[in-house]
């Protein structure tokens, strides 16, 4: 079973290699090695990167000293002072092969990983780089974590606190679209027909399938539907109020609160007259079942709800 090694930072093995080839040179003082031995001492990053480098030297030495005894008419061994030179040659080239070896990250299996919530119950989670994932209820996503950090927004609603690190780019998928991370907070709420990205700080670049890349900064909403991204100034903090069990509105279109609606129905909502799709609310909900939240909806707003058993028509009451 072969154990993964810690990594190393690059500068402690680029230092472990270079004294590595002083220290065997022929001009090597006493300084010299009191000063390597201050160098150890350093961090335990140093000590580690020294013992990796004597033991890949050591590893190439001992396949030189092979390659000559085969090499050599009946074992006959090669002059002293060839030896020699050979030695302080291995000692200074196997240093920097050590260390352009050990500069070459070994690539590592991804991390594949999935995680649900049921209908009546949100979850937060923690990726593997110590970004924050809020899903809201009736969620799954998948992560894949290796030369990149993706996440499948498979259906639902999540917000994501992201680490960010440049070298290993962050992004979600939905669909056919895609978020990639420029240093943010950030929630995507998938939906039948659309997808909303609402971005509370820093900035994410959005990519629809027949759509060029859009920049949405902190305080904007980007709504895709049909393969177009419309972006929007919006109190993006509304988009969040989910996670405390509430959903928040500021003129919002009929259609667009039964889109959330539906995030918590085991039955689709759907409208189906134009008097009902113009109308407008503004308002907290508190999320719960989505009969009650249409009962509650009804109180505000000219509409009524009926089951006809495969979904819930919502129409105009007037």
């Amino acid at each position: 079973m072969n154990v993964p090694r810690p990594p190393i930072e690059t500068r402690a093995l680029e230092g472990a290699a270079w004294w590595r080839a002083k220290l065997d040179g022929e001009d090597v003082t006493e300084s010299d090695w009191l000063s390597y031995e201050e160098w150890l001492s350093e961090t335990p990053e140093n000590r580690a990167a020294a013992a990796r480098v004597d033991e890949t030297i050591a590893t190439i030495q001992a396949n030189e000293q092979m390659v000559i005894k085969d090499g050599s008419p009946n074992g006959a061994r090669p002059p002293r002072r060839w030896l020699a030179s050979s030695a302080l040659w291995a000692s200074a080239a196997a240093a920097a092969a050590a260390a352009a070896l050990l500069f070459i990250p070994t690539p590592q299996p991804p991390t594949e990983l999935a995680y649900a919530t049921p209908a009546d119950r949100a979850r937060v989670v923690e990726l593997p780089d110590g970004t924050q994932v809020h899903l809201n209820r009736s969620t799954l996503i998948r992560v894949r974590f290796g030369a990149e950090r993706r996440v499948e927004l498979s259906q639902g609603e999540a917000s994501f606190d992201v680490f960010h690190d440049p070298s290993h780019p962050f992004e979600v998928a939905a669909g056919e679209v895609s978020i990639r991370d420029v240093g943010t907070e950030f929630n995507v709420a998938r939906n039948a027909q659309s997808l909303v990205v609402s971005v509370r700080s820093g900035e994410v670049a959005v990519t629809a399938a027949h759509a060029p890349s859009t920049r949405v900064q902190a305080g904007r909403m980007a709504r895709v539907s049909a393969g177009a991204i419309a972006v929007v100034a919006a109190r993006t903090d509304d988009a969040f109020a989910w996670q405390s069990g509430h959903l928040v509105y500021h003129d919002a279109t009929l259609s667009a609160v039964l889109e959330d609606f539906n995030r918590y129905s085991a039955k689709p909502i759907v409208l189906t007259d134009d008097k009902a799709a113009n109308l407008h609310f503004s308002g907290i909900l508190a999320i719960d079942e989505p009969r009650t939240m249409l009962a509650h909806l009804q109180e505000f707003l000219p509409i009524q709800a009926s089951d006809d058993g495969h979904r819930i028509v919502v129409r105009s009451s007037t």
